[in-house]
């Protein structure tokens, strides 16, 4: 991962099976402890540096077949400050 990326703290990876498939989730857990405004990006960081692992650790040949799919993330950030939370999202939605 990016440099400044590196302190995971508590990513799930799930396999399901839905209508037969399987199917990769990738639970992404952002604790914030402080406001950042910015957190929508960062996310979109953090789901594209996990993608591109993905592709970097499978086999080229398995990355070319039709039914190769990467992971779904779920991106959930929980905040754990002392701000009032409803507060602080309210501007999220208009990025």
């Amino acid at each position: 991962m990016v440099k400044e990326f590196e302190e995971e703290e508590s990513d799930i990876l799930y396999k399901v099976n839905i209508n037969g498939a399987e199917v990769i989730l990738y639970v992404l857990l952002e604790f914030q402890s402080k406001v950042d405004f910015q957190m929508p990006i960062r996310l979109l960081f953090y789901m594209i540096e996990i993608w591109r692992d993905t592709l970097k650790n499978t086999d080229k040949n398995e990355r070319k077949r039709k039914n190769f799919k990467l992971p779904a993330i779920i991106p959930i950030v929980i905040y754990n400050g002392k701000n009032n939370s409803k507060q602080l999202i309210s501007g999220w939605y208009e990025l």
